[in-house]
């Protein structure tokens, strides 16, 4: 977990990688899960997908994502230091 400046708790955020088709696929199983967290494709093409998790919600997340790996191929993927990756 994050906090801000004003020591408020943020949310996390990790980036993963997928096939193309399989965007929708994750996408759904997320939006399943309310609230645990959102889910933004950054460059389609590539497969790239972000997920903002709240507070509390990493190990949920983590949960998900292994047993999204017994069904599809999903990579961790970390932005290069001191660059934002924006969608496109």
């Amino acid at each position: 977990m994050c906090r801000n400046q004003r020591g408020v708790l943020c949310s996390t955020e990790r980036l993963y990688r997928v096939k193309r088709r399989e965007i929708a696929f994750v996408k759904f199983i997320f939006e399943a899960y309310e609230g645990i967290g959102t889910l933004s494709t950054i460059q389609p093409a590539d497969g790239l997908i972000r997920i903002q998790i709240p507070p509390g919600c990493e190990s949920v997340v983590a949960a998900v994502v292994e047993d999204l790996r017994k069904h599809i191929r999903i990579r961790s993927v970390q932005a290069p230091e001191g660059e934002q990756i924006l969608p496109s």
